[in-house]
Order: structure tokens, then sequence, then C-alpha cells
């Protein structure tokens, strides 16, 4: 086996370490931007993102026009939730390539991160990110049927996190729900099922939330379903009692 196939092999294993000590020798005589991005990659891997970034910097140094090397010096940002930082990146890579799906997905929700809860509607940081999310429904509307398919995953996220960031805003319930809905299609997320529980509650559309309950047994789903249940008792005693006037 060559040394690169060497590599290749701990990396392809998720042995992090030993890929990074094997491409280090190799990088001892191939300083190539190949060996250098399999370095950045398997840094980032191994959650060493300080390591990640100096080789980041070789890449964009070399190759300034590339989007991939400022999202990937983004997204080490990103995972230290240095969230400011991140955005800065994800700008750079979206200048050069402004259908970039991922970087559309990753800075929006930088943006959210950003926004925080209190009085978000009145923060720019918040809009930005609605704008990106926008931005990415009418890319993925654009994709074609391979692109989907090799997207989903994203989509999946890009949909979540649009219904998160529309949730518990009662104009705006609706269409959290239909994010969340639409989410579900790509694929049945226990996490995404119970927010879209706690939209229908909100929006006092009891039996299709009791049909949208996760079964999952966790305190907090269990609890969310005493609430639901009540509620439709109630609603279904106050039906019968209207019945009998």
């Amino acid at each position: 086996m060559t040394e690169q196939s060497i590599a290749k092999s701990f990396e392809v294993n998720k042995q992090w370490d030993k890929a990074i000590e094997k491409y280090k020798e190799i990088y001892q005589n191939d300083k190539s931007l190949y060996i250098i991005s399999k370095l950045l990659w398997c840094y980032s891997r191994n959650k060493d993102y300080s390591s990640a970034k100096k080789y980041c910097e070789i890449l964009i140094k070399n190759e300034p026009n590339n989007p991939k090397w400022f999202y990937m010096m983004g997204y080490q940002y990103y995972m230290e939730k240095h969230w400011e930082k991140a955005i800065e990146y994800f700008e750079k890579a979206l200048s050069i390539k402004p259908n970039y799906f991922v970087v559309l997905y990753r800075i929006s929700y930088a943006y959210l991160q950003c926004a925080g809860e209190y009085m978000k509607l009145t923060k720019s940081e918040y809009w930005n990110a609605i704008g990106y999310l926008n931005k990415a429904h009418e890319t993925w509307n654009n994709f074609s049927k391979e692109e989907r398919v090799k997207e989903k995953n994203t989509y999946f996220n890009v949909c979540f996190t649009h219904g998160k960031a529309f949730m518990l805003i009662p104009n705006k319930n609706k269409d959290a729900i239909n994010y969340f809905e639409s989410a579900l299609q790509i694929k049945d997320d226990y996490n995404c099922r119970y927010n879209l529980c706690k939209c229908l509650y909100f929006n006092k559309e009891y039996e299709r939330a009791k049909e949208a309950l996760p079964k999952v047994k966790k305190f907090y789903i269990l609890e969310l379903e005493a609430q639901i249940e009540n509620k439709f008792c109630l609603l279904y005693t106050s039906d019968a009692a209207d019945d009998l006037i």
C-alpha cells in the first residue's frame, strides 16, 4: 500500500489521529493542496478546529476564488460557536458562489444564534437569517432531481430551522407547521415531530397534534401529550354539551 492509501484507510475508518499523523508524514515531501485539504478535513473531523484553520489559511491564500475554503474556515468558527466570525467567512463564500446550498443553511443558523430569542423580530440578524432561508428554498426549487437527492439532508435542516424561527410567532405559526411537515417528508425525526406537535397545540389543532406526537418516551414529550389530551378532552366535552342544548 502507498502512504496515501494508508492515510486514506485511516480516514475512511474515522481514525482521525492516525490519519493526521500519516498525512503529516506525507506533507513533509508533498505540500500539494490536496494533502493540505486532507489535513484540514481530518483536523476538523477530529475537532481540532484551531489546527484546521491553519490549513484553511494556506488553501485560501493559494486559491482565493475557491468558495469551499471560505466555507471551511467559517465552519471551524461555526463549530466553536463563534457565530459572527463564521458569518464573515460564509459571506465571503456566498460572494463567490451565491447558491452554495449548505452555506445558505449554516449562515442562516449562525444569524439566528446571533439574534437570540429576546425581541428577535426587532433585530437585523433575525431578518438576515430569514432572507438566507428563503434563498435556500429558492435554490432547492431550482434543483434537479439528482441534486435534491444529494442535498436532501441539508434541506431537512433548512425546513426545520425555518420552522423553529417562525414557531410561537402568532401570524407565522401556520408557516412553521408547513416547514416542519416539509422536513418530515424528507425524514422522520422525533425532534421535528415534537416541534410540529407544539405548533399544532398552540394553533389549537389538538387532534392533529395527537397524530403528530413522536413515539419517544421522553418526559417533555409525555408532558406535551398530557396537555394535548387535556385540551382534547375539554374540547370533546364542550362539543357534547353543546349537542345537549
